[in-house]
């Protein structure tokens, strides 16, 4: 294996849903399953488009956007 874990999604969603700043960031709390499955969908759209820029930055922009309440 090349170090790359296929379940990756997962383990980086408990950790922004426990132990990250992500829940002040958005005023509440994102349940884990739904945020595992907007980094995986999210992954599969930087995977094909390539945009330029940091993946890290492009799923915090999408994932704000997506978890911020509506206004």
């Amino acid at each position: 294996m090349d170090g790359a874990d296929p379940d990756w999604a997962t383990w980086y969603a408990d950790w922004l849903v426990n132990l990250s700043p992500l829940a002040d960031l958005l005023g509440a709390k994102p349940v884990r399953s739904e945020l595992t499955c907007m980094l995986v969908s999210l992954d599969k759209r930087f995977t094909r488009e390539i945009p330029a820029g940091a993946w890290e930055d492009s799923y915090a922009e999408q994932l704000v956007a997506y978890f911020s309440p509506a206004t």
